[in-house]
């Protein structure tokens, strides 16, 4: 993954108010809410449309369907259905765990978790935790990125040492860097879609997690990662067709099962903090209830079936936690509806009111691992971006990225920003010889 420190130089690069999200007043259902009254074999095989409010459609039997083909790119139906239904579990006195499937490369997909954040705190649900399908070590690995070269390889090696400290010492601090790391990458899926929400969620120190295993360039599991190592030797593959565990792939059956024990635990441990009560767990579709999996959905560009037993949505349910309230949202596309890519038996236990699909809304994307970074391409993500963020409700958030031109400026002030905190956070917790001996003649 390119930074834009790297970047600017390699690469070529030839808002409007609005209402807010979960102001019923203002946001007027593009489509109707159905729910599934399907048997075992097809959990959307028939739809009824209801008319009643999301609470009453709550009452009926099977998965939420809301249709958002009226115009695919306002989001506040389903925005305004998540949010009463997080309303009435935090009323019920549960905590809540919300599931956001995504196809990564699809902006709407992308801009989900931003959207459902701002409607949460529109109604006064403060302080939700987003919790990202992204590598725990993802700040260290990328180190070599903004200090490169032999030279710096005593920095790094302090920076990291420091940064293993500061993660127990000062965590609020440490996810800080993370998101600024993350801001300051060009990502390969969505990536205008990618640094607006990141953008937001510095701005209003939105509490971000990063919830999945250490994985390697070519997208296997990462054993030199201690802690990938350990959770690898701790649960060990029920499957006697297992490769061996030094070269787990992140989408082959075991790289799933192991990912998704991993981003549950660390979604539960994040529930049992004090002051968490809701999370927003963003991740491909893919992890929600199994099913097809290919180089588009999870990465890796490798074919497979991951089965509903290692999916997420088993996980959850399997824990029989009454004090939890799980609630998968799966946006479906053109070309993959809920009942083509999940097997019948997620179809029967994913088929009750808290499973959301989404159909009919915008599938536009924009995926760098298959075109260059040239003006047009970036032009059309931010014009569709801008499109969903207005016709859904989205209040005038700031940052805004507001053109190309400022997409690559904002990247390069985090990158910046970046670069100066990390010096910091290493002279504090593991300065060099020099600074050692600064401080003890009193010159720092």
């Amino acid at each position: 993954m390119d930074s834009f420190n790297q970047s600017a130089e390699s690469k070529s690069i030839e808002s409007t108010k609005s209402k807010g999200i979960g102001n019923s007043a203002g946001n007027k259902p593009a489509g109707g809410i159905a729910r599934d009254n399907a048997g075992h074999n097809s959990a959307v095989a028939t739809d009824e449309v209801i008319t009643a409010t999301p609470t009453q459609a709550a009452m009926n039997a099977g998965a939420t369907t809301i249709d958002l083909s009226a115009d695919p790119h306002d989001f506040s139906a389903a925005i305004n259905h998540i949010i009463t239904s997080v309303q009435e579990a935090r009323a019920a006195n549960q905590k809540v765990i919300l599931m956001l499937g995504e196809s990564h490369p699809i902006i709407a997909h992308k801009r989900m978790a931003e959207l459902v954040r701002r409607g949460l705190h529109d109604a006064h649900i403060k302080n939700p935790v987003i919790a990202i399908e992204q590598a725990h070590n993802f700040l260290e690995k990328h180190l070599p990125d903004y200090f490169p070269g032999q030279d710096k390889e005593s920095f790094r090696a302090r920076a990291t040492q420091a940064l293993a400290t500061l993660k127990t010492d000062d965590p609020v601090r440490y996810r800080h860097l993370q998101r600024l790391v993350h801001a300051s990458s060009i990502h390969h899926s969505a990536p205008i879609t990618s640094l607006a929400n990141t953008s937001a969620w510095i701005d209003h120190e939105v509490d971000t997690r990063f919830v999945d295993l250490a994985r390697t360039k070519d997208y296997h599991l990462d054993i030199t990662d201690p802690p990938t190592r350990a959770f690898i030797e701790a649960h060990p593959s029920p499957h006697p067709d297992t490769p061996d565990t030094s070269r787990i792939h992140t989408v082959d059956r075991d790289g799933i099962r192991l990912r998704n024990l991993w981003m549950a635990a660390q979604t539960n441990d994040i529930l049992a903090e004090d002051k968490n009560d809701v999370v927003i767990l963003k991740t491909g579709r893919g992890h929600l209830g199994g099913g097809e999996l290919g180089g588009g959905e999870l990465g890796g560009g490798k074919e497979h079936e991951a089965p509903y037993d290692d999916s997420l949505h088993n996980i959850f349910a399997q824990a029989q936690d009454d004090g939890i309230k799980i609630i998968t949202v799966f946006p479906e596309t053109k070309k993959d509806a809920f009942q083509g890519m999940r097997s019948a038996e997620a179809q029967t236990a994913m088929n009750d009111p808290d499973t959301i699909i989404l159909r009919g809304g915008s599938d536009a994307k924009h995926d760098l691992s298959s075109a260059k970074l040239f003006e047009r391409p970036l032009k059309e993500e931010l014009d569709t971006l801008t499109k969903i963020d207005e016709r859904s409700g989205l209040t005038e958030t700031t940052p805004q990225i507001k053109d190309i031109f400022d997409w690559q400026a904002r990247g390069g002030q985090y990158t910046n920003e970046f670069v100066q905190e990390i010096e910091a956070v290493t002279a504090q917790y593991a300065p060099s010889l020099f600074q050692k001996a600064g401080r003890f003649f009193g010159f720092s």
